[in-house]
Parts: structure tokens; C-alpha cells; sequence
């Protein structure tokens, strides 16, 4: 058994246990979107080594362009689910952060496409009978883009989190920070293994699925019911004079976004 394929049996099983753990906590919307995103992995997982067996329960091709899929739809749920938990209290603020989110994926999916119009690669792919084909390369394209955006509005997020004096759950702390290094992780794999040499792949794939690995074992280690009402503040500690300045002057943004709202509901 090469160590590659021992890293994805421990990937798998920690994956399991972050799911138990997760269902038995009972958490919160976040954790909720992100254990289905898990589930989703995790059969992908489960279906893809059936083929280390030479059991094909279904073309590879429809399983990853299938659970890719869903991935996208459960990574922007946990995107959305996470603003709304770090700026609860910010509803002015969290308003128009969700709009703007909306303007960056929607460019985010342009920006894919055109991609793939122009791509010399998608029309060697066109060339090719297999429709089936043409899709997978499609899809792989779109994930890079979608991934590439996704990392981007995490960096801003956790931007904002450490420097804002911003109080939040203890869990929604650990989780977030967790999560800027997973979703780097899922990423990074996209973009550097193909322009590896094989050997150079599978020491990215191994290194890749250990941090994925870390991940998963800090979650399962660090998550729990009491970290759910524990408040903690793990940005810049400023002194206390700066900390009300800055909260004074997000409270005044929040009350003009606010005020900006309501006039264009009014409309």
C-alpha cells in the first residue's frame, strides 16, 4: 500500500469522525451546510476507492463533476452562513457585504465561462466525440475559478475578523481560521498538481491531504457545545481607547448602511 493511498484512508476516516462529532454536537447553520459539504466528500471518497479494487459503480467523470457541483453550492452556502454569523450584529454592514457577495460570484461564474470560450485546451477538448469529456474539462476549469474566488472572499473575511476588535463564538473562531486553511488546501490542489511532474503531483496530493488531514482532527478536537456561548476576540488587540474608536466608527457605518437600506425598501 504506497502512502498515498494510507493519507486518503486517514483523510476518509477523519472525515467520518468530524461528521459524527458535528451531528453530535448539534451545532449551528454554518456547521450544518459544512457537514453536508463533508458527507458529500466523503462519498465521493468512498465511491472513488471502490476503483482501487477495480469496481466501477459509476464513471469517474459523472462522480466528480457531480460532486463538484454540489460542492460549489455548499461552499457559497458556507460563505454566506459564515458573514452572517461574524457581522450578527453588524445588519447594516451584512446587508450590503451580501450584495457585493452577490456581484463577485456572479463574476466570478463570467469570468469562468469566458475562460472557457477562449481556453485552447476546451477546444482541443471540442474536438473529442465525448460530450461527457467536454463537460469534465469545463467543469475543472469553472472549479479553479469558483476555488480562486472563494479563497479570495475568505482572506477578505478573516482580514476583517483580526483586525476588527469584533467578538464572536469561540466556535465560529476556530472554525473560520480552520476553514481559510482547508479551503487553501482544496485550492492549492487544483492549480499545482497538473503543473507538476507525476512525482511531483503525488508529493502535492500527500502534503495537501495531511493539511486537509489537520484540519479535519482540529475541528473534531477544538468544536463544542460550550463554544457555542463562549465569546472570544482573537483579532489586534488595540488598546481599549482604539478598540471603541473602531467599533464607534463600524457602529456609524452600520447606522448609515442601515439608514441606505431602508430608504431604497421605501422606494
Amino acid at each position: 500500500m504506497t502512502l498515498e493511498t494510507i493519507v486518503e484512508y486517514i483523510e476518509i476516516l477523519l472525515n467520518l469522525v468530524l461528521v459524527i462529532r458535528l451531528f453530535s454536537l448539534r451545532l449551528g447553520r454554518v456547521y450544518a451546510i459544512f457537514t453536508v459539504y463533508l458527507l458529500t466528500d466523503l462519498f465521493a471518497y468512498i465511491v472513488s476507492s471502490c476503483y482501487a479494487f477495480d469496481i466501477h459503480p459509476v464513471d469517474y467523470r459523472i462522480l466528480y463533476i457531480g460532486t463538484r457541483v454540489v460542492d460549489w453550492v455548499l461552499s457559497l452556502g458556507v460563505i454566506y452562513a459564515l458573514l452572517s454569523a461574524i457581522l450578527k450584529s453588524l445588519p447594516g454592514i451584512l446587508g450590503y457585504s451580501k450584495r457585493l457577495l452577490n456581484f463577485v460570484f456572479a463574476a466570478a461564474f463570467v469570468v469562468s465561462a469566458t475562460v472557457v470560450a477562449m481556453n485552447n485546451a476546451i477546444q482541443r477538448v471540442e474536438a473529442w466525440r465525448d460530450t461527457l469529456d467536454r463537460v469534465l474539462a469545463i467543469t475543472y476549469i469553472v472549479d479553479q475559478t469558483i476555488g480562486a474566488t472563494v479563497l479570495l472572499v475568505l482572506a477578505v473575511m478573516l482580514a476583517f475578523f483580526l483586525w476588527f476588535p469584533v467578538v464572536v463564538p469561540r466556535n465560529l473562531a476556530v472554525f473560520s481560521v480552520g476553514y481559510v486553511v482547508y479551503f487553501f488546501s482544496i485550492t492549492a490542489s487544483l492549480f499545482l498538481q497538473g503543473a507538476q511532474s507525476a512525482e511531483g503531483a503525488r508529493i502535492i496530493s500527500v502534503v495537501l491531504t495531511l493539511i486537509t488531514c489537520v484540519c479535519y482532527a482540529y475541528w473534531a478536537i477544538f468544536l463544542s457545545k460550550a463554544g457555542e456561548s463562549v465569546p472570544v476576540w482573537v483579532g489586534h488587540h488595540w488598546q481599549a481607547d482604539e478598540q471603541k474608536r473602531l467599533m464607534h466608527r463600524l457602529e456609524e457605518v452600520n447606522g448609515v448602511l442601515l439608514q441606505t437600506l431602508a430608504s431604497k425598501k421605501a422606494i
